[in-house]
């Protein structure tokens, strides 16, 4: 999914990124490395397509086998 204007503030300022990204957990913080998204430049809402959003599962079910462990 393209996005070219963003939904929250209206801004066409939207930028690829690819990078880490760092999560705050109940039992700390979860870092996944290359996560790309496009993110707004105004507002700084980012935003996800279904390839992104599988590497962000495949993430959690990790997290959740070590828990679980």
């Amino acid at each position: 999914m393209k996005i070219s204007i963003c939904p929250i503030c209206g801004s066409n300022q939207i930028r690829v990124a690819t990078g880490k990204m760092t999560f705050k957990v109940p039992k700390g913080e979860v870092t996944i490395p290359k996560v790309p998204r496009q993110r707004c430049a105004n507002c700084g809402e980012q935003f996800f397509d279904h390839e992104s959003n599988k590497i962000l599962d495949r993430y959690r079910g990790k997290r959740r086998l070590k828990q679980l462990a």
